[in-house]
């Protein structure tokens, strides 16, 4: 099946406009980050996620060479993975220090 994409023609070349992307961008910029010591944000990974408008599905496509796919690429999961382990590692923290807190009282 075909992939969305928003096709607008400049002179000899195909632009590839994804309004998704900028959407997402918009929103990341107006939330504040839930913690500091994240890795890179996902804005910065070379795949992107893309909402399909018409059946609702997730997808993604590369930023460089424009290529789509319905499969989530492994550089999004492994930044998943390291965002999950970091979050963890923070919570866990959390946990330990107001363990500990309570137990000075």
């Amino acid at each position: 099946s075909r992939l969305p994409a928003t096709v607008v023609s400049s002179s000899s070349k195909v632009v590839v406009v994804h309004q998704q992307q900028r959407q997402q961008q918009e929103q990341e910029e107006e939330a504040p980050p839930s913690l500091s010591s994240l890795p890179a944000s996902p804005d910065r990974l070379t795949w992107q996620p893309a909402l399909d408008p018409a059946t609702g599905k997730t997808y993604y496509y590369h930023t460089v060479t424009l290529e789509t796919r319905w499969k989530k690429p492994s550089e999004i999961r492994k930044w998943e993975r390291r965002r999950r382990r970091q979050r963890d590692k923070a919570r866990a923290q959390q946990v330990f220090f107001r363990d500990m807190e309570r137990n000075i009282r």
